[in-house]
């Protein structure tokens, strides 16, 4: 299958200065997979920390293979690496890639460019199930093997909080006023890395998921064809997210912090909490002194507790190149990760993670018990650009976000853009 076309990113030129790859070691003996061995190139979407306990344990059952693992800072890097490889030829045969298809790097799009193989005869393919299939999907085939989900939410340093004396806030006035109270007690509530384009579209995400996702569960699949960002409670959202900018919730000059910095500061107890994907609470507790504990919660969006309800999304999600010259080992490692066994390594090697796919190997810990608990309860939403009908509608939002933040654009313009570009 021949890719035919495929939107690329600018300022792509230095993206590999960011990027490292590492051989898993090939010990003599050991259990194989079907494959005869070989190289393997996969860009990873752990960190490397998270990454190598993986990469250990497949070479303890494929000794004959050698795995090139690329990391890249940041998610919007990876994108950009990503694209630019696969529209030269040379992309990797395993890759992260997002799902939906409201990402240059989503599965819809990757998919209807030709770039995806066709995954919907593997044996792990029956296990994944509504709402999770259709963003994996393109023509009705599976395309993306999803290993993990993550919910979005306010992750609170606890031991901070019961030295101030503060509790998580349950609705949206306690938000504002928790606010207030941790600038009194002398750090910011949030630590906001407005820096990396992709977190300005975190806090709205987790206002829309109550205020419009649970109301109007149709609502993001029809956007380009019906519905309105202008004249919805996506107004309501982003208004709160001027109101939290403007009630100093977060430190001094969010634009200057990025990703990395973001999960220290978090980590680091500099603020109280930080509104995030579960999937980056190990990155928090990794940066944590001594034996701080966090626990996630979902950010209020109404005065009402019982309305609340959390965005969650896939992640870690996997594609094989169409182009591999290496298909069956690329399979074959996929595979292996969809066992039991790996998918509970790797939901604890990301902390905030939980399997796609369920396995009783994997016991969900307290810190994101929120996702679990409002799952079974019907209180959670598929994050809304996993519906949206292409990647400008984020990119819109998430450039939107900065801008916001910055005093260079209002709610109103925010949202004048989004629905301009789903148009």
């Amino acid at each position: 299958m021949r890719p035919r076309h495929l939107v690329i990113p600018a300022a792509i030129a230095l993206l590999g200065l960011t990027a490292c790859s590492t051989a898993a070691p090939a010990p003599g003996d050991g259990g194989g997979t079907s494959s005869e061995g070989g190289t393997l190139s996969f860009l990873s979407p752990w960190t490397q920390a998270q990454t190598q306990p993986m990469i250990d344990a497949y070479a303890e059952e494929a000794p004959d293979v050698t795995l090139n693992v690329t990391y890249v800072a940041g998610n919007e890097n990876a994108q950009q690496l990503l694209t630019t490889q696969l529209a030269a030829g040379n992309g990797p045969d395993v890759f992260y890639l997002n799902p939906g298809a409201g990402s240059t790097t989503s599965v819809g799009q990757l998919a209807e460019a030709g770039y995806l193989l066709d995954l919907s005869d593997r044996d792990w393919a029956d296990g994944v199930e509504e709402p999770y299939r259709s963003f994996l999907s393109y023509d009705d085939a599976l395309y993306a093997y999803p290993s993990t989900i993550f919910g979005i939410g306010a992750i609170y340093n606890e031991d901070k909080l019961d030295e101030a004396g503060l509790e998580a806030p349950t609705t949206y006035s306690d938000l504002l006023d928790f606010c207030a109270d941790a600038r009194e007690a002398g750090s910011p509530a949030f630590t906001l890395g407005a820096g990396a384009a992709w977190i300005n579209a975190l806090i709205p995400y987790a206002f829309a998921s109550t205020l419009v996702d649970s109301r109007e569960p149709d609502f993001e699949a029809e956007v380009g064809s019906g519905s309105d960002f202008t004249s919805s409670e996506w107004v309501t959202a982003m208004d709160q997210y001027q109101e939290m900018i403007d009630a100093g919730c977060f430190q001094d000059n969010p634009t200057g912090t990025d990703g990395p910095t973001t999960w220290v500061s978090a980590g680091t107890g500099q603020t109280f909490a930080v509104v995030a994907p579960g999937a980056l609470l190990s990155e928090i507790e990794r940066n944590a002194a001594g034996s701080a504990t966090f626990r996630m919660q979902a950010l209020p969006a109404t005065d009402d507790a019982d309305d609340t309800t959390i965005p969650v999304s896939l992640s870690s999600t996997l594609g094989v190149n169409a182009d591999s010259p290496n298909q069956e080992l690329a399979l074959d490692f996929v595979d292996w990760l969809s066992q039991p066994t790996q998918l509970a390594q790797i939901s604890e090697l990301q902390a905030g993670a939980v399997p796609t796919i369920p396995t009783d190997e994997f016991e969900v810990p307290a810190s994101i018990s929120v996702v679990t608990e409002y799952q079974e309860e019907d209180r959670t939403t598929p994050v809304p650009d996993l519906a949206w009908p292409n990647p400008e509608i984020q990119a819109a939002l998430q450039s939107g976000g900065q801008a916001l933040v910055l005093g260079q654009q209002s709610p109103g313009d925010v949202l004048e853009a989004m629905q301009a570009a789903a148009s």
